[in-house]
């Protein structure tokens, strides 16, 4: 500690993942500098606490926040609440977390598809609803693909290691990651955030190419039925999905193309 100078510190609350930055020179000016940015207040069943973010070790003494280093993260926790280094509370154990993290992007495509309906033209817009039930409820039934992040699923469907580490595909085009990039979102809260904008990069366009195609295939069906398995193997499964790291993600027109011949049940 370098006398009664004030060190700049990370804090932030268990269920949300933005730090704010305070600095202090004690951890009792922390708690205070903390609680009034974060918006705590101390309640009558105990005062406020802090730990590391890295792994819930409790930080209960004056003593212990003396040697902290500059800039770590710290996690302000309620009298009742607790911190298991970096997973949130709501989650049992990381395996849960990631698991989750793969359902919300993958309801993030599904709210996108649903959207979208406002580009269908209104005659066809009950079929597009139709299909989108269709694509729903398999998402549900595969549990919205969730086993992606999951480091205990079957070799052939996780996307990591035994352990945890996902491995950049690398970019739409190209046949792996040039630059090897790796990460482990198992290891801690940290790798978690930043595995955050790893994306899971739709090789054939989302936005730009397969839901105009579902579009095109319902206004050009001529009472067809329509293959809506293709559409949805394109919009939420690993033969349309690249997991890449940001460098490596093209934001650029893809330029590749559904299969027409696909559109429809032969």
């Amino acid at each position: 500690m370098d006398g009664d100078s004030p060190r700049m510190f990370r804090v932030r609350v268990p269920s949300d993942a933005q730090r704010f930055g305070v600095a202090a020179v004690s951890l009792y000016q922390l708690l205070t500098k903390a609680a009034r940015k974060l918006k705590l207040a101390e309640r009558r069943d105990g005062p406020l606490r802090v730990c590391l973010e890295e792994d819930g070790t409790e930080v209960g003494d004056e003593e212990y926040f003396s040697v902290l280093d500059r800039n770590t993260c710290l996690v302000i926790l309620k009298h009742n609440e607790r911190w298991t280094g970096g997973v949130e509370n709501r989650f049992k154990h990381k395996r849960e977390e990631m698991r989750h993290r793969c359902k919300t992007r993958m309801r993030g495509y599904l709210s996108d598809a649903v959207a979208y309906k406002n580009k269908v033209p209104m005659e066809h817009q009950k079929r597009y609803e139709e299909l989108l039930q269709l694509i729903k409820n398999e998402l549900k039934t595969q549990c919205f693909n969730q086993d992606y992040f999951d480091r205990s699923a079957a070799v052939e469907v996780r996307l990591c290691d035994n352990n945890g580490q996902f491995s950049c595909q690398g970019a739409y085009n190209k046949q792996d990651c040039q630059y090897q990039h790796k990460i482990n979102p198992y290891a801690n809260w940290e790798s978690r955030i930043q595995f955050s904008v790893w994306n899971l990069d739709h090789r054939i366009e989302k936005s730009r190419e397969v839901l105009p195609s579902l579009k095109i295939a319902l206004e050009q069906s001529n009472g067809r039925q329509i293959n809506w398995r293709y559409f949805y193997g394109l919009l939420f499964t690993r033969e349309n999905l690249k997991l890449v790291d940001i460098v490596c993600h093209d934001k650029t027109c893809h330029k590749l193309k559904c299969r027409k011949l696909k559109f429809y049940v032969q």
